[in-house]
């Protein structure tokens, strides 16, 4: 039912042989982590727009998962709880699109995290959600600040064992954004402060709230962000990666355009297919980016 230009779309699932999957759409380009991992090996971190955009368009496709409903028009009560960055991915038309939802549905609206289970990446969680607390959407609002602060720093907010990642953001025990990148205006610090309140109360109420925000600081920037520019900034970042990656899928095309055997879809084609290419298509291009 998640339909949005910035969620990946899911095709089909099921089991197959004993083993699960998901078929989704095929995306081509890298996830924030590799993003990132490159940037710190570079030096080369996203424009100060370009970061503010990548939130906000996370902004604006959690503010639609938050408040869909099924056809009935009874809210689905969705909750990502696993944003972090290798489940943001920027293609390398530079398109973002959130990946893998780890999808609660409770009623109410909040929902009792399990006790002693990372339902994700740690650094990336909030300290309800590190405590086992009830949570709620406002748990996906502090992962995309957190997201923001470190593709804009260069580094997490909070890092460290397990009980580190509980007592620090219990206790706001992060190094200021402005003290680690000073010079911005002073409505992205804000952002970053409200995003990551201890007190989900004294956070963005909504997705949509924390969009708000986001979009009046691009609208005065002195250089507006586009999809071309961020474009142009992975296509740069992963020049070598993106020609032999685009070289790999010519040739997969290739060899299915010879094929005598007719064109229709069939996802069990499709799977031995690719597996069939493996040691043409590059792998990590594939991991868990869909078919």
């Amino acid at each position: 039912l998640l339909a949005h230009e910035n969620i990946a779309t899911i095709y089909d699932y099921g089991e197959r042989n004993g083993s699960s999957f998901v078929a989704m759409e095929y995306l081509f380009g890298k996830d924030l982590q590799s993003i990132m991992q490159r940037a710190g090996e570079t030096g080369k971190l996203m424009d100060v727009e370009l970061a503010l955009m990548v939130a906000l368009k996370i902004c604006e496709a959690m503010g639609y998962a938050h408040t869909v409903k099924d056809p009935r028009q009874h809210p689905l009560n969705v909750i990502h709880r696993h944003l972090n960055p290798g489940n943001v991915f920027i293609t390398y038309e530079g398109k973002v699109k959130i990946l893998n939802f780890g999808i609660l549905k409770a009623h109410p609206s909040t929902t009792r995290a399990r006790v002693g289970v990372a339902n994700g990446t740690s650094s990336y969680m909030s300290p309800e959600q590190l405590a086992s607390d009830d949570i709620d959407h406002r748990s996906d609002i502090f992962s995309i600040t957190t997201l923001l602060y470190e593709m804009l720093s260069g580094r997490r907010p909070y890092s460290g064992d397990m009980s580190t990642l509980i007592r620090k953001p219990m206790a706001l025990e992060y190094i200021p954004l402005e003290t680690v990148l000073p010079g911005l205006q002073p409505e992205v610090y804000s952002i970053v402060h409200t995003g990551l309140a201890k007190d989900r109360n004294l956070r963005y109420q909504s997705c949509r709230e924390m969009g708000e925000a986001l979009a009046e600081c691009l609208f005065t920037a002195a250089r507006r962000p586009t999809m071309q520019r961020l474009k142009e900034y992975i296509r740069a970042q992963f020049k070598v990666e993106f020609e032999a990656e685009k070289a790999s899928l010519f040739a997969v095309a290739g060899r299915w355009k010879k094929s005598s055997r007719p064109m229709e879809f069939d996802r069990h084609r499709v799977g031995r297919l690719l597996t069939s290419e493996s040691a043409i298509v590059d792998k990590p291009s594939l991991h868990e980016r869909g078919t």
